[in-house]
């Protein structure tokens, strides 16, 4: 979701899915909303369209897993993605998947709340390990100390470690926090 700069303004809502098992294909589709509008609109045919993509280019076979990477909503609004748009999503499949499938649970869910607003930064502990902006390298994963692992004991979701985006130029690079807002495995408890 893209707001714009002015709150009267319309929202942008996109979405894209691989339609391949090579990942190199990303068919997308947008959306406009209006302004101040936190849920995504029309999020269950948005869905059907990159499901029915997926089944044209792979001869009528259905995903069996599908992870959503939702970017756009703070903290405070994961239980809205939770409670409104994760059954928006599997009605979408239930619509379009067939009857077996969707007996056997299929397809499987995950969300993915995507966060980059926020004051968490790294630092290097050595010049070995910066860059030359003295940021740390690109990939560096944090997932021990302050990571917040341990909460996937104590509810449903977890923070999977920030990874740094790819090489910043000069100033202090941001980390992208990974929340997995829904777990159909029960990878985090």
């Amino acid at each position: 979701m893209k707001r714009p700069a002015t709150s009267s303004a319309p929202c942008v809502v996109g979405i894209v899915a691989s339609v391949d098992a090579q990942l190199a294909q990303w068919p997308a589709d947008i959306r406009i909303q209006p302004a101040r509008q936190e849920m995504v609109s029309d999020l269950d045919t948005l869905l059907q369209s990159r499901i029915k993509i997926w089944a044209k280019h792979n001869k009528g076979k259905f995903l069996e897993h599908i992870i959503v990477y939702r970017d756009g909503v703070s903290e405070g609004q994961y239980d809205m993605v939770i409670e409104k748009e994760l059954p928006l999503l599997k009605k979408a499949c239930q619509n379009i998947y067939p009857a077996s499938d969707t007996k056997k649970g299929l397809p499987r869910m995950a969300i993915v709340v995507v966060g980059k607003r926020h004051n968490t930064r790294f630092y290097p502990t050595s010049d070995v390990e910066a860059e030359r902006s003295a940021n740390p390298q690109p990939g560096t994963v944090v997932d021990r100390g302050i990571s917040e692992a341990r909460h996937c004991r104590l509810t449903p979701r977890c923070k999977a470690p920030p990874v740094p985006p790819t090489t910043s130029p000069s100033g202090t690079r941001s980390s992208t926090h990974y929340t997995l807002a829904s777990d159909p495995h029960r990878r985090c408890r």
